[in-house]
């Protein structure tokens, strides 16, 4: 039933892996997740702390209301532009 699920390419690793033995490649999908659930809670926790102190320097640099400061905006207009542009070029070459 959880064969059903997992996409053939991602279980073909795990059956490579696992000496081509679907139970034994379940047990190392299984062992995956709780890895990563694992280490979950750490990076959660530092994605808040990052969001928070990247905050705070905006804050510190921009006031309050830093998202809809005019120096701000000008001054990353130009790079959001090549931000954009490099997105919807690697979407382009995926597609």
């Amino acid at each position: 039933m959880v064969a059903n699920i997992i996409s053939q390419e991602r279980l073909t690793k795990y059956l490579k892996e696992a000496g081509h033995g679907q139970h034994r490649a379940l047990a190392l999908y299984g062992w995956n997740i709780q890895l990563s659930e694992a280490f979950f809670p750490v990076l959660s926790a530092s994605e808040v702390c990052l969001r928070n102190t990247i905050c705070t320097q905006l804050i510190a640099l921009y006031g309050q209301m830093w998202w809809n400061n005019q120096t701000l905006i000008d001054r990353n207009c130009s790079a959001l532009r090549n931000f954009s542009d490099l997105i919807e070029s690697n979407s382009a070459k995926t597609s």
